[in-house]
């Protein structure tokens, strides 16, 4: 009896041994998926040859995303739709279509993907978040292109630009002061030289977050510069831009003594300034959660004496992320990150600025040149160089920042204030009631260069920095709300 008992526990262990190895060594073992969908083309019976590709996705900043995961509402949610552009991804699969428009895209990797649709004369459209399961079909709805159109020269009537179409502007383009363009959800404005969009009438660009409105360059591999700017100029009747992207210019949006609104936009990789609004005056302007990214200014404001900038997040400009000369804006909730200079307030700039982080810069703010901003409740961490640094400008001088209910945190140098003979920063500066990152009195005195730690021959120059009384813990009011 035991040794049949033996045998039954010999066979069952063996049978179970060769199903697990059939089931390892299976070829057709599911580890791959299928894309499949139908794509129509404008006026066209044939719709064969356009190009499907699948591409992985855009890489989003770990930091940026955390930042926006805790705040919802500053810039735009960072996904796919905003800061996709096929012309940079990983190419995954390709596929063509066939003469009813049919693809399919097999053995591919499972996992999220971007499909793009494409065809020369018909521009393109993607789909993201694109799910390829294990041996299973992914059906994508159908997609369809649109015949592409040219723009050039002056309009001579009110223009609409259909949503979802793509315009090739091959010259110059301008909209009179009678004139009123407007721009639908969806549609693709590629720059085939270097022209510009000059609005001296009213340009009504507003997209959706699903649709976003595209400005950028005609190459297959773009760059800074590839187009000059889209120009709002002193003719102009006001205009308004919101969910737009605008990419690869010399200056993205040059606004020039007119009301703008600009909301929900993304503004990257241009040569100058990502914005630039200069010479309004009196008259309104409103900057409202925009992405700036990697311009060399990301927002430059000039003779603004009536605009808010809120909720906007400017990263990784090379000179500013935010900067004003001869303005005084109301500058609330905004963050500037990993830019060379986070605020830079010049030359009469008394700007409110309420509610700022300032993270990860060189330094998170510069002033100068007889400005006198009120800075309250705002956070400075961890700028490499320092926090505030009160300098010298080409010209003027006595600069003198009031600084109330603030957080600095992991600073290098807390103030830094510098001034000589032929510009003075002589004005003492009120830095009380701040948080001061726990560090201690001699440590603070330590990380706060000023009048005290000046040479003899300077000291009459430079402002004292007052920071008593101040706060024991962190102001939690403080910081983007």
């Amino acid at each position: 009896m035991r040794s049949d008992r033996c045998a039954v526990t010999m066979v069952t262990v063996l049978a179970s041994a060769i199903l697990v190895l059939c089931h390892c060594s299976n070829p057709s073992s599911p580890s791959t998926g299928t894309v499949t969908g139908t794509v129509v083309l404008e006026n066209q019976t044939d719709n064969a040859g356009v190009t499907v590709k699948l591409y992985a996705p855009a890489e989003i900043d770990p930091d940026l995303a955390d930042l926006q995961s805790l705040h919802p509402n500053i810039g735009i949610t960072l996904n796919q739709k905003v800061i996709f552009d096929h012309r940079l991804a990983d190419l995954i699969a390709t596929a063509n279509t066939a003469a009813n428009g049919s693809y399919s895209l097999k053995n591919l990797p499972i996992g999220r993907f971007v499909l793009v649709a494409e065809k020369d004369g018909f521009g393109h459209q993607k789909r993201c978040d694109v799910t390829v399961k294990a041996s299973s079909e992914t059906a994508i709805p159908e997609i369809n292109l649109l015949e592409e159109k040219e723009l050039s020269g002056t309009l001579i009537a009110n223009t609409a630009l259909e949503a979802h179409r793509h315009y090739l502007v091959i010259g110059d383009v301008t909209v009179p002061s009678y004139i009123t363009l407007t721009i639908e959800p969806g549609v693709h404005i590629k720059f085939d030289g270097y022209y510009t969009l000059l609005i001296n009438g009213r340009m009504e660009a507003v997209g959706t977050e699903e649709d976003m409105i595209v400005f950028t360059s005609q190459k297959q591999v773009p760059s800074k510069d590839d187009w000059k700017r889209i120009e709002f100029s002193s003719s102009g009747q006001g205009s308004e831009m919101c969910w737009c992207k605008i990419e690869y210019a010399t200056s993205g949006i040059y606004g020039k003594a007119v009301p703008l609104s600009l909301s929900h936009n993304v503004v990257r990789n241009s040569t100058e300034n990502g914005i630039l609004i200069f010479s309004t005056f009196t008259m309104p302007v409103e900057v409202k959660n925009n992405l700036i990214i990697n311009s060399n200014k990301g927002l430059w404001l000039e003779d603004v004496g009536n605009g808010t900038i809120e909720n906007n997040i400017a990263f990784e400009n090379q000179e500013l992320g935010i900067g004003c000369q001869q303005s005084s804006p109301l500058l609330k909730n905004n963050l500037c990150m990993a830019n060379e200079y986070g605020l830079y307030l010049v030359y009469n700039s008394n700007a409110q600025c309420r509610n700022n982080v300032l993270l990860n810069n060189d330094w998170g703010m510069a002033c100068g040149g007889d400005s006198k901003p009120l800075l309250r409740l705002c956070n400075f961490t961890d700028n490499s160089q320092g926090a505030i640094h009160i300098f010298i400008p080409p010209r003027g001088s006595r600069a003198q920042p009031t600084i109330r209910y603030s957080n600095f945190e992991e600073q290098t140098i807390l103030i830094r204030v510098t001034g000589g003979p032929q510009a003075p920063n002589d004005l003492d500066i009120d830095a009380t009631n701040n948080f001061w990152g726990g560090f201690s009195v001699e440590e603070i005195d330590r990380l706060i260069l000023d009048k005290s730690d000046a040479t003899p021959d300077l000291a009459p120059y430079v402002a004292q920095v007052f920071y008593l009384p101040m706060e024991t813990a962190e102001i939690d009011s403080a910081g983007l709300l």
